[in-house]
């Protein structure tokens, strides 16, 4: 299928497991780049996203580019 997502930026928060980790595979799969968020092992950013600046921290790791944040 064709998103049309190939080259857009996508930030997945709880992107490390279940259905977080199936959508940072889909969106891969689309050829967007992708940053993985999350607490455990598998995470491009490991980061608790309740934590003071974790925004910060999020759109620093996307050169401030985001498309796509789910």
């Amino acid at each position: 299928m064709d998103l049309g997502l190939a080259g857009r930026r996508c930030i997945v928060t709880g992107g490390t497991r279940g259905i977080g980790a199936a959508v940072v595979a889909g969106l891969r799969a689309e050829g967007a780049e992708v940053v993985a968020v999350g607490r455990g092992a598998g995470a491009d950013l490991q980061l608790d996203v309740t934590a003071a600046g974790a925004g910060e921290r999020i759109l620093a790791a996307c050169d401030g580019q985001v498309d796509v944040l789910v």
